[in-house]
């Protein structure tokens, strides 16, 4: 599940972009610590040849679950193809699509934090993250 969505993240990314392991993090309850239980070593590089502005570049997939709560997904580092111009359900790209329906898909477990699986796809919005702009020394 976690390897082939990290497959269909990879077309959002600049080919510089190497996927290398993913961690998974259970905790018994808040305020217990978050403990890693599994993890796997992948290399799955990101497709976009020509990724316009990406570096410190951010984008927020936003969702509703189906329990009406919002999901977030951040992607950091992503390809804009020069664009940040906000993306809505009437100008998703298919794979764009691909991506939310696998997060949709009722044969995977993906869900909120609410514990609700994702439903409704509101927008994903571009912007610079001034963490990682600090981070690498573009000030």
């Amino acid at each position: 599940m976690i390897d082939d969505l990290i497959t269909l993240m990879a077309e959002f990314y600049p080919t510089t972009v190497v996927f290398d392991s993913w961690t998974i993090y259970t905790r018994t309850g808040y305020p217990n610590p978050w403990q890693p239980r599994v993890q796997k070593n992948v290399a799955v590089a990101g497709t976009v040849a020509v990724p316009g502005l990406n570096q410190a570049m951010q984008a927020t997939w936003t969702m509703k679950t189906a329990e009406f709560n919002i999901l977030k997904i951040v992607m950091l580092d992503v390809a804009t193809l020069n664009s940040v111009t906000k993306i809505t359900s009437a100008t998703a790209s298919a794979d764009q699509i691909a991506f939310l329906d696998a997060l949709k898909d009722d044969a995977q477990a993906w869900c909120g934090r609410d514990k609700g699986q994702p439903s409704f796809f509101l927008q994903i919005a571009f912007t610079l993250n001034e963490k990682l702009r600090r981070e690498y020394k573009m000030n």
